[in-house]
Order: structure tokens, then C-alpha cells, then sequence
């Protein structure tokens, strides 16, 4: 074969190359997850976390999503949404509710949209007030400190694993629309000043990995509060 037919070989070669299915992306299942579900408290990283280990787990279970819920709200506390997004569900995102009861108005982000969040200048409509109707347009920097973090939860909340520690009117359906998943909730109780029903809750709702026993993925952040 002379020079000119080995040119046209390797461009043929070449081509095949470029022209071939390219490489399956790595299945989201088999991501790592960075904040190990099974870390012991003590290694979550705030200070005070000593006094969540008189909250005993009934299971090692239990205990693998009490530890992962502290790390999540750890990482709220400080705004570590890096941290956050690392144990965020890989295809289902996170979504927000400021209520308990979850529907259509909900908004939810990919893993991959939640770390510009902070600063985005964008009023995003999040949902209607109970009672009020009164719409919900804020930036997420605005409705994370109204609806998510809006009060000392890690200092003083109390937890609570699958359990509604607050009489709210507003009805709890996460089962529904997350089969399977299960809820820790950070839980204030209200002042005497007025009558306890200045009370609030950031309930985290998390599935379980099929293919990682013991491990959970957050799908959302669920406020609770009292309402008429």
C-alpha cells in the first residue's frame, strides 16, 4: 500500500473513531456520597453536637438518618450549600415546601442548580400562604431565611424521627407523594407569650439508596408551622 492509500486508512480509522456511541455516563446511583450517612455524630462538623447523642436511634438505620439529617442541617446552619448539594438525591434534586402538605406549587432543583441558588437575583414563586393566599414570590436567598432556616434549629430544636411534634391544621402527605421515605424534623416550640402557637419545624424528608444499605438521600425541606 502506498503513502496515499495508509493516509486514507487512518482517516478512516480516525473517523470510526469519533463516529462510535460514545461511553454511557456513570449511572447517578453509583455517585459517591461525600457526607457518609453512617458517620458518627461526633463528626459532624458544629459545634454542639454533643447534645443530640442522648436522642438514641432504636436501629442502626435510625441512627445512620438522625446522623445524616444533623450533617444536613449542620450545612443549613452555616450555608454550606456545596456541602448540602453533596447529599441532595442524584434524580429526584430537592424540593421546597412551605408547608407541610406538598403539591404542584413546590418548586424543585437538580443537585447541580443548587449551588448558584444563593445569589440568584430571581423571585421565584414558591408556593401560596396558608389561609391568606397570599403568593409566595421571594429570591431563594430570601424565602431559605423565611422557610427553611428561620430559626435556631440546630441550638434548640427538638428531633424528632418520623413524627409530627407540632398540632398543625395543614395535613402531612409526604408518604404520598415520597413512598418509602421518612422525615426528621427539628422542631421549636412556641412562647408563652403567645400561647405556644408561634411554634415551628424543619421537617427533612429523605429516600432511602437501594444500592448503598443504610444510606439516605435528601428529597426535600418541608417548613411547618402553626396556621388558621
Amino acid at each position: 500500500m502506498d503513502g496515499k492509500g495508509m493516509l486514507l486508512l487512518a482517516l478512516l480509522l480516525v473517523g470510526c473513531v469519533r463516529c462510535s456511541p460514545a461511553t454511557p455516563a456513570t449511572a447517578t446511583w453509583t455517585r459517591e456520597v461525600s457526607a457518609t450517612p453512617t458517620a458518627r455524630v461526633e463528626e459532624v462538623p458544629c459545634a454542639g453536637v454533643e447534645r443530640f447523642q442522648t436522642v438514641r436511634a432504636g436501629s442502626t438505620e435510625e441512627e445512620a438518618l438522625r446522623n445524616q439529617a444533623l450533617a444536613v442541617v449542620c450545612a443549613l446552619r452555616e450555608q454550606r450549600w456545596a456541602d448540602l448539594t453533596r447529599m441532595v438525591h442524584p434524580e429526584r434534586g430537592l424540593c421546597f415546601s412551605p408547608d407541610a402538605y406538598l403539591d404542584q406549587n413546590d418548586l424543585c432543583f437538580s443537585r447541580e442548580d443548587l449551588p448558584r441558588l444563593p445569589k440568584d437575583p430571581v423571585r421565584y414563586r414558591w408556593g401560596f400562604e396558608p389561609g391568606s393566599g397570599r403568593p409566595l414570590d421571594f429570591t431563594f436567598a430570601e424565602y431559605a431565611a423565611r422557610y427553611v432556616y428561620d430559626g435556631p434549629y440546630w441550638e434548640k430544636g427538638r428531633l424528632g424521627v418520623d413524627v409530627r411534634q407540632g398540632a398543625g391544621n395543614i395535613i402531612d402527605n409526604h408518604d404520598q407523594v415520597f413512598p418509602d421515605s421518612r422525615v426528621v424534623e427539628f422542631y421549636l416550640p412556641g412562647s408563652e407569650q403567645y400561647g405556644g402557637l408561634d411554634w415551628r419545624s424543619l421537617r427533612l424528608v429523605f429516600l432511602p439508596d437501594p444500592r448503598a444499605p443504610g444510606g439516605w438521600w435528601l428529597v426535600a425541606l418541608v417548613h411547618d408551622e402553626w396556621s388558621p
